[in-house]
């Protein structure tokens, strides 16, 4: 069967939503083989088969000889990271022998046989992260804007939020120490400066901190390289629990990897100001409005039901269309 990954141009966790998905399909469908089609893009750097196989499955990249069909699949509805009855109900294919729920579950159940290849296996083993850890994963590169509709999406950190971001994830960290004795932290990130910046605070607070010797490279969109990715995500997977600083597909599937992290996101847990942020970006790119705008559109609407004003408007709008005329 061929696997199009190719109507994704987002980042390596959209794909591998859409990869699981072909590979649940190829289990109750008994296909041996996927051909993975992929394309490169400014969010997803790298490919599939560059790093990772499929447990169970032999996977192949696609050619143009392969007669084999894709799946006819509606993807743009749903951009969301977690696999949902609503896709399954949109995209399993007629005649499979499988209710939806079950469809589901088997299709969660599909990351676990997701593996790095050997080589990775390898580097990922002598860094010793277990269920004993805590895993901490920072994201920066493209969630800390300076205003949320600078983002493509409403989860994103603005300056103002940081401090509280910091000291969620601190109080995580702390709270973990207490529970574990060691405390064992592995620490991934995709800025090396807050890399840097969250080693020295964890082993401040007392935390063995296990960390991949990640390259970094400002020149990039993202600033790690696919194999340091990988290793981060598979990494992140072997921990007791996790938690992001902001809601990414990394914590998330790496939690279908492991099949029992917990995860959570420091994001979630402020109180008021993520719903400022939401409102804020829905406000811009559902209305192409501001606050501002919306304050004053408030005004203008109210302001009219009072007969005086309503009158006062009519003769200013009389009085323009006799000069335009």
């Amino acid at each position: 069967m061929i696997t199009d990954l190719s109507i994704i141009r987002n980042g390596f966790c959209d794909r591998l939503k859409l990869l699981t998905f072909y590979i649940a399909v190829a289990t109750v469908k008994n296909d041996p083989v996927l051909y993975i089609k992929e394309e490169k893009s400014h969010a997803g750097p790298f490919d599939f088969l560059e790093f990772c196989e499929i447990e169970g499955l032999r996977a192949e990249p696609w050619n143009e000889g392969v007669k084999d069909k894709s799946l006819e699949i509606d993807y743009g509805f749903e951009p969301g990271i977690k696999p949902s009855l609503k896709f399954v109900r949109c995209n399993k294919p007629k005649g499979l022998k499988i209710t939806d729920k079950a469809f589901l579950k088997l299709w969660i159940s599909c990351y676990k046989r997701i593996k790095p290849i050997q080589r990775i296996r390898q580097k990922i083993e002598k860094l010793g992260v277990g269920s004993d850890c805590l895993g901490i994963h920072i994201r920066m590169t493209d969630k800390f804007v300076a205003k949320v509709t600078d983002c493509i999406t409403p989860y994103a950190i603005v300056p103002s939020q940081l401090k509280k971001i910091n000291e969620i994830i601190e109080e995580e960290a702390r709270g973990f120490m207490a529970d574990n004795a060691g405390g064992r932290v592995y620490l991934a990130s995709d800025s090396g400066e807050w890399n840097a910046i969250w080693s020295d605070k964890l082993r401040e607070i007392g935390c063995t901190v296990i960390s991949n010797d990640s390259h970094y490279s400002k020149d990039h969109f993202r600033e790690t390289n696919g194999e340091d990715f990988i290793m981060d995500l598979f990494s992140l997977a072997r921990c007791k629990s996790m938690i992001g600083t902001v809601d990414s597909g990394v914590v998330i599937c790496a939690s279908y990897i492991n099949g029992s992290s917990e995860y959570s996101f420091a994001f979630s847990k402020l109180v008021f100001s993520k719903y400022i942020n939401y409102a804020r970006w829905v406000l811009l790119y559902h209305y192409h409005m501001n606050l501002f705008d919306f304050h004053h559109s408030v005004i203008v609407r109210y302001a009219l039901k009072i007969r005086p004003i309503r009158r006062l408007a009519d003769k200013m709008i009389d009085r323009r269309k006799n000069r335009m005329l």
